[in-house]
């Protein structure tokens, strides 16, 4: 199956399988923004909130080994091109944060711009596989 000839709902169905927020000892992607030359770690968040408690603890397990990844170096050895770059860490979400999930983001946001690096957050719904046809 040639992935690129893939619809963009079977594509994100496919992304959201090999990223997920319960791998928290993988970084999802790593990119260079075009424009800004900032290495963007982003993570993929495509779990619900129905369990908010256990969203919580896997989002700050897998944001701390995001920052463990850029603070010890070893993205500079397994991402060469990010040598002398700024930071940013990004999280696509498929569902909206609950009122504490976004109080939460707040003190990461915080925290995160405080040791230097850039945060941002996004809601894509899009993530999702469409049933309809």
């Amino acid at each position: 199956m040639d992935i690129n000839k893939c619809s963009a709902p079977i594509t994100a169905f496919i992304i959201t399988l090999l990223m997920s927020l319960e791998k928290t000892n993988v970084i999802d992607f790593v990119s260079i923004g075009k424009i800004t030359g900032v290495v963007n770690l982003t993570l993929v968040d495509p779990l619900d909130w129905n369990d908010e408690g256990r969203h919580l603890v896997l989002l700050q397990d897998k944001i701390n080994a995001y920052i463990r990844f850029i603070e010890s170096g070893e993205i500079l050895k397994s991402y060469s091109a990010s040598v002398g770059r700024k930071y940013s860490i990004n999280i696509v979400a498929q569902y909206e944060p609950t009122k504490e999930g976004f109080k939460f983001l707040s003190l990461v946001r915080n925290s995160i711009e405080s040791a230097g690096f850039g945060f941002k957050f996004e809601l894509r719904p899009d993530l999702a596989v469409s049933d309809e046809d």
